[in-house]
């Protein structure tokens, strides 16, 4: 029996769906009870077998898919018991989700990594495991108590230092700076955070790379607001923001815009503040993030709060 009399079988008796011809032939099994008892019949020497055709499939017809089947590639792979290519496509589609702003389920990719990480300390593991704990970190920033976010980070610097990844190293006291900055410490108080702001500001100066010495900038300045030196803040931030928005970090210069609007509101400069707070909004929507978008319109709000304007806030 060929594959498309196959087909034609399984549709004429109700067990699967044509739902599309193009751009090619696809086909849905109706009732998920349906797909659960075809797969449980098969032995699981068949099961791996057929995981692994239809991951290396995948992979064979769609050479480019730019991390949009890595979630499903890891899948097969799992099952298949292919472990190190499924590593690598958990972590891919751990990356694509971040990129997405899909934290929960970048998160889940990077958890099911870790359980397939060689044992060992070899420097190449050690990388690897820390550019997953840090991306773990990372997702969970929005939605797991930061202390528990903190603490992942901080434990995970041995390893960043062992692999001797400068750059990977900036990102991780960078996230930390971000942590600590979230949970009420300062730039002029916390020895800590200042700690970890002038490690990246140093790897960044080294390196000659701008993204690990503007968000460090970007944090000092936000300190110094929240210190009430709106003025200094303010001066910091204008010039910190341009910045970052030619790196693309939009959401950061969202957020660090957002800042400034407050301290020039402060200031009594209102109307330089509502610019700021519009700005923020317009960075947040180029950004795609749904949370940098929220705590811009709660700026602009805070900005007419402190304009007196308290309905329209």
């Amino acid at each position: 029996m060929t594959v498309a009399s196959a087909l034609s079988h399984l549709e004429k008796a109700g067990l699967i769906d044509l739902v599309s011809t193009r751009p090619e032939v696809a086909y849905l099994i109706r009732h998920g009870l349906v797909g659960e008892a075809a797969y449980d019949s098969l032995l699981k020497g068949e099961r791996r077998d057929l995981h692994l055709a239809v991951g290396e499939a995948i992979e064979r017809l769609f050479p480019d898919h730019g991390g949009e089947l890595a979630g499903e590639l890891a899948l097969h792979f799992e099952q298949g018991g292919d472990r190190e290519r499924a590593l690598t496509h958990l972590v891919e589609a751990g990356r694509h989700a971040l990129h997405q702003f899909a934290n929960r389920e970048a998160r889940g990719f990077l958890e099911r990594a870790k359980g397939l990480l060689p044992a060992g300390d070899a420097a190449a593991t050690r990388r690897l495991r820390a550019e997953i704990e840090l991306g773990a970190a990372r997702a969970g920033y929005s939605f797991i108590p930061h202390d528990q976010v903190l603490a992942a980070l901080e434990a995970l610097l041995a390893d960043v230092e062992a692999s001797g990844d400068e750059r990977l190293l900036a990102e991780a006291h960078l996230w930390i700076a971000r942590v600590r900055y979230s949970q009420g410490e300062r730039y002029m108080t916390s020895g800590r955070l200042r700690r970890s702001i002038d490690r990246a500001r140093e790897i960044g100066a080294r390196l000659g790379d701008l993204s690990l010495t503007a968000i460090p900038d970007a944090l000092i300045g936000k300190s110094r607001v929240h210190a009430a030196e709106f003025r200094a803040g303010a001066v910091i931030l204008r010039e910190t923001i341009p910045v970052l928005e030619r790196l693309g970090s939009l959401t950061e210069a969202s957020l660090t815009a957002g800042v400034l609007a407050v301290a020039l509101a402060r200031l009594g400069e209102f109307d330089d503040a509502e610019r700021w707070a519009r700005r923020a909004i317009e960075l947040a929507v180029q950004s795609g993030d749904p949370n940098t978008r929220l705590d811009a319109d709660l700026t602009l709000g805070q900005v007419e709060a402190e304009r007196g304007n308290t309905a329209e806030a």
